[in-house]
């Protein structure tokens, strides 16, 4: 029917230019026919947000590095959630002793909180170097982390955090860009939410018509709208998996 698409990763230009292309598939798709009150009013306040996304987007004190620290803030995402899913696995070895290692990992993981990920990006920064000086000094943990073959996840994740400062350090106006990824992602998430809120009108209309025009086309069109960038996402992810390993080799 109508399936969303995961905004977070998308770069904000990205989506600023999927709100666009989405409203006017959306307007071709009724044609001639009278947009719903409660459709044109979803549209209303994305359009609206979208008009802000673009205005802020366009005051980036440093643009040209944004887009790649979001990218390196992504692919330290993925490695925590690698590494923490590596050691939950671990933890059901039929081995104790690799059971007993996970277990001690993992319970390190939560002093640091169920999904560091999810920090505001200086707090996840901290929270990745000294969970990886905790894992190499610490004599209990850094016999765990061998004994499961952390190695990897590890060596992978200290680089993109590196490159994540480096990065950061890069940025001009730090007070300016401050205030800069503050107001975006405050902004990211209003449209998601006017995105969902069209979403939901659009799929309660369909299915009240049981998909009978234009609902059954404007489904089949932002299907193949969100289809196309959920490609372009999957292979960024592969790049960025394949840039990783061979930093991490380096």
């Amino acid at each position: 029917m109508f399936s969303p698409i995961g905004l977070y990763r998308l770069r904000n230009p990205e989506a600023i230019q999927f709100f666009i292309d989405l409203k006017s598939l959306i307007l071709t798709g009724f044609g001639s026919t009278a947009v719903p009150e409660g459709v044109q009013t979803a549209l209303d306040r994305l359009q609206a947000v979208t008009v802000q996304l673009d205005a802020l987007f366009k005051t980036d004190p440093s643009s040209l590095l944004s887009d790649t620290l979001r990218e390196l803030d992504e692919v330290r995402d993925d490695l925590l959630i690698g590494l923490r899913k590596w050691c939950d696995a671990c933890s059901y070895h039929p081995n104790p002793a690799f059971r007993d290692a996970a277990n001690t990992l993992l319970h390190n993981l939560k002093v640091y909180g169920p999904s560091p990920e999810k920090q505001p990006v200086a707090t996840e920064t901290k929270i990745i170097s000294s969970l990886l000086e905790d894992w190499t000094t610490k004599p209990e943990l850094a016999a765990a982390a061998q004994k499961i073959g952390t190695a990897e996840w590890t060596t992978a994740l200290a680089a993109a955090n590196t490159s994540y400062q480096t990065k950061s350090l890069e940025r001009t106006g730090k007070e300016a860009a401050a205030a800069f990824d503050y107001n975006m992602r405050q902004k990211r998430t209003e449209a998601d939410g006017a995105y969902k809120e069209l979403l939901s009108q659009l799929s309660a209309h369909y299915i009240v018509a049981k998909g009978a025009a234009p609902w059954g086309d404007i489904a089949a069109a932002m299907g193949r709208h969100t289809e196309k960038q959920d490609e372009v996402l999957a292979m960024r992810k592969g790049r960025r998996a394949a840039a990783a390993k061979k930093e991490a080799k380096a």
